[in-house]
């Protein structure tokens, strides 16, 4: 019976924990989108539904991911591929380097 009620407290006391850090949430911040990659209309729409979540300032958050730890370790993920390629302002960067930027994200998409 001792033993059930010790497991009843560490389960008890893990939940609390689970339930404080949940008001642990640095934000992700999102700045205006300046200027938008110039692309064909059906490429456009491929990089929002495949890359804006993570390298725009448009970021949409799954509920599984508003869940801490996880929000923790994808906020960090996003603000590392926003300084990587950032879609919401790539678009000022001239011609040359937005080829470049995005063949190297072909690329990496390539290699897995």
């Amino acid at each position: 019976m001792r033993s059930a009620r010790r497991w009843g407290n560490v389960f008890a006391t893990g939940f609390a924990l689970f339930l404080a850090i949940q008001f642990i949430r640095p934000a992700i911040p999102h700045a205006p989108v300046t200027t938008d990659v110039a692309a064909p209309f059906q490429i456009k729409q491929i990089l929002k539904t495949s890359c804006y979540d993570c390298h725009s300032n448009e970021t949409r958050l799954a509920w599984f991911d508003q869940i801490a730890p996880a929000y923790w370790l994808v906020r960090q993920d996003v603000l590392s591929a926003r300084e990587r390629l950032n879609f919401s302002n790539i678009g000022s960067s001239p011609a040359a380097v937005q080829k470049a930027a995005l063949y190297e994200g072909v690329n990496m998409v390539k290699l897995g």
